[in-house]
């Protein structure tokens, strides 16, 4: 069994700016390609990302993907806490698959919406969501510290 390869890498970015409407995305390309390497098991241990299901995506005898969710009864939210899809296996609808798969669980869970965060570097996520039929609903510029300081949070949802 090989290794998920997690890892994303970008040459354009989003830059996030104010409107008088509200906020804009604008794609922009970036002097030095982004990488982004996301350790799995520390991601997905996370205590502050509760998941309840996971879903994996299989290839032979290899895990091609993954993906973790939770259901916030509270606000009838089904939560994407992780969406991983292998750098080889990228652009095959893998992803889209897997999203299906938690779309269902929130289906069955009576949620109203499915909901997502990713960042402002991560072009290619944010195409597959549009593409997917989600929609920007908000986006948090102070949400990260440290190296992540610079990026943006932007949060997605799509009815169920």
């Amino acid at each position: 069994m090989s290794h998920l390869g997690t890892a994303s890498h970008a040459g354009t970015v989003f830059r996030v700016s104010a409107t008088s409407k509200g906020f804009q995305l604008t794609e922009q390309s970036i002097p030095r390609p982004l990488i982004k390497n996301h350790e799995f098991v520390t991601e997905v241990t996370d205590p502050d990302r509760r998941w309840t299901d996971g879903f994996v995506a299989v290839e032979g005898t290899s895990i091609v993907g993954f993906a973790a969710t939770g259901y916030q009864r509270w606000n009838r939210r089904q939560v994407l806490w992780h969406l991983y899809v292998d750098h080889l296996h990228r652009a095959r609808g893998i992803g889209r698959r897997l999203i299906e798969h938690v779309m269902f669980a929130g289906r069955n869970n009576g949620a109203r919406h499915l909901w997502l965060e990713t960042q402002n570097t991560n072009v290619l996520a944010v195409r597959a969501y549009q593409a997917m039929g989600f929609e920007l609903v908000g986006l948090d510029r102070t949400l990260y510290d440290g190296d992540y300081a610079h990026e943006t949070a932007l949060y997605f949802a799509k009815p169920l």
